[in-house]
């Protein structure tokens, strides 16, 4: 009876010191509350289902530091982040007392959100109040940064481009069967189980890469789009055209037997040919012959058409009309009728005269006297008897 009572002395003497050694030190804390779960709806929040059991967030189960992600480390067998883990602060078993965080590996005191306060739904990590169900930098649990290009729904990080329960948005589930693809729900995969021979599954499509443009001969393979050569000059019927056609050269590519193969192609358009010719000079230009205010006169005029287009044809009955400056020199030449012969003696003999109208450089018709014994002959003794010789 006496060794019994002393054994329980010793026992309880011995607990109550590890008890008093333990007093400032909180005790050894796993990532895990335990409890029972089927799935991560009947876990607390920023917790998750894992293999039966509630655990945070990224938490998984390990046998060494090296069976953890990145930055964690095995505490217990359970997955841990130093950093912000209230359990496993800074080092495996460091718990935080009531009233501390873990932040960067240090429990500090959550009072230093205080002021103000964090509302309803915030917890304060690194000084701030922060909504874990919704930040990113800290999803569930402070310090937990969600991946590139995830985000943080109900403290879970997720991709919204493939997560279905979250497609496109955090609580966005897609309908029972349906998957999410690039952030839309869509029908599930038809490569599910399999695809039917001779196709094969690409982008989560059963494809026949034998003759599909975007996966010739392989998943990926995209055949070159239509390729074309510049458009040729247009060409019109006449100059008063006002439709015409270009032709240019493309090419375009099929998949043939798994292989793209390239075929060409004349393309021909009138569309852009369309223009207006009115008004354009579509023939020769014909003028009438020159006109004179006067016989002498050195300068004239005429009138001058050319053809046009109009409406697309070259018509001459509207044509283009203009008058033009004519030159000539009439020096010397006759503008009048001759005078009647006029006659004066030169001894007996009267001889002839007559005046002849004439241009002059000037352009004026003037007259001038002229001798021409077969316009206006001699007369001898016209002037009283002659002697012989002529002489009175």
């Amino acid at each position: 009876m006496k060794k019994y009572f002393w054994f329980v002395t010793v026992y309880v003497i011995a607990a109550g010191l590890l008890y008093v050694g333990c007093g400032n030190k909180a005790s050894f804390k796993p990532p895990t509350t335990g409890s029972a779960c089927t799935t991560t709806s009947d876990c607390p929040a920023n917790e998750i289902c894992k293999s039966g059991n509630c655990i945070i967030q990224g938490n998984l189960t390990c046998s060494s530091n090296s069976s953890c992600p990145s930055g964690q480390n095995c505490c217990n067998g359970i997955c841990s982040n130093l950093r912000n883990d209230t359990g496993n602060c800074g080092y495996c078993g460091n718990g935080c007392t009531s009233g501390q965080i873990c932040q960067n590996g240090s429990c500090i005191s959550s009072q230093v959100c205080n002021n103000p306060p964090c509302t309803t739904g915030q917890t304060c990590c690194n000084g701030s109040c922060v909504d874990l169900q919704s930040n990113t930098n800290n999803c569930g649990v402070c310090n937990q940064a969600c991946p590139a290009g995830d985000v943080c729904c109900k403290g879970l990080c997720v991709d919204t481009q493939t997560n279905a329960n979250n497609c496109g948005n955090c609580s966005a589930a897609c309908p029972s069967g349906q998957i999410c693809k690039n952030g839309n729900c869509a029908a599930a995969s038809p490569c599910s189980p399999s695809c039917s021979t001779g196709l094969s599954c690409c982008n989560l499509n059963c494809i026949n890469t034998q003759n599909d443009t975007n996966n010739c001969g392989s998943c990926g393979n995209v055949c070159p789009s239509e390729s074309c050569t510049a458009w040729s000059s247009c060409n019109y019927t006449s100059s008063c055209s006002e439709t015409g056609s270009r032709t240019r050269t493309c090419t375009t590519y099929t998949c043939s037997s798994g292989s793209c193969s390239a075929s060409e192609q004349l393309q021909t358009d009138t569309t852009g040919c369309n223009r207006s010719t009115d008004g354009t000079v579509c023939g020769t230009q014909s003028c009438s012959a020159c006109s004179y205010n006067t016989v002498c006169a050195n300068t004239g005029s005429q009138i001058c058409s050319t053809p046009v287009c109009s409406s697309g044809v070259c018509s001459s009955g509207t044509p283009q009309r203009m008058t033009t400056t004519c030159n000539r020199s009439t020096f010397g030449m006759s503008c009048g009728a001759n005078s009647a012969c006029m006659y004066q003696c030169n001894g007996c003999i009267a001889e002839g005269s007559y005046y002849q109208y004439q241009c002059d450089a000037l352009g004026l018709c003037i007259p001038m006297t002229s001798y021409n014994n077969n316009i206006c002959p001699e007369i001898v003794g016209g002037c009283g008897v002659c002697q012989p010789g002529g002489l009175p």
